[in-house]
């Protein structure tokens, strides 16, 4: 990581930049860095759990869309949108419920 900086500050003094300040300052710590994971060093299980949360929030995403869309389609239209159905309803409370109820746990130390 020094080694790098120091490379990069060299590169800034010879390509002749304005610099305000001494450069060396932008050469990191070694002791603010003791406990730095570099990205390549994880392991899949590291970013298992980071990538299932990316994969539903994109999911969700999705969906949210996907609604958007229908209702403008209808609202394009001139036409109202049809109801969902009974079990859409259920579906989509006890998700949210469920949503809730995982937020309460992880707040209270009883689930990660």
């Amino acid at each position: 990581m020094e080694s790098r900086s120091r490379r990069l500050i060299d590169e800034v003094a010879a390509a002749g930049y304005d610099v305000v300040g001494d450069l060396d300052e932008l050469i990191p710590l070694q002791e603010e860095h003791t406990n730095y994971l570099s990205p390549t060093e994880l392991t899949e299980a590291d970013l298992a759990s980071a990538a299932i949360r990316a994969a539903t929030g994109l999911l969700k995403q999705s969906g949210r869309l996907r609604r958007r869309v229908a209702e403008l389609q209808h609202l394009a239209d001139g036409t109202k949108p049809p109801k969902p159905s009974l079990r859409a309803r259920w579906t989509e409370f006890y998700w949210r419920v469920r949503g809730r109820a995982g937020r309460v746990a992880r707040k209270l130390g009883l689930k990660r």
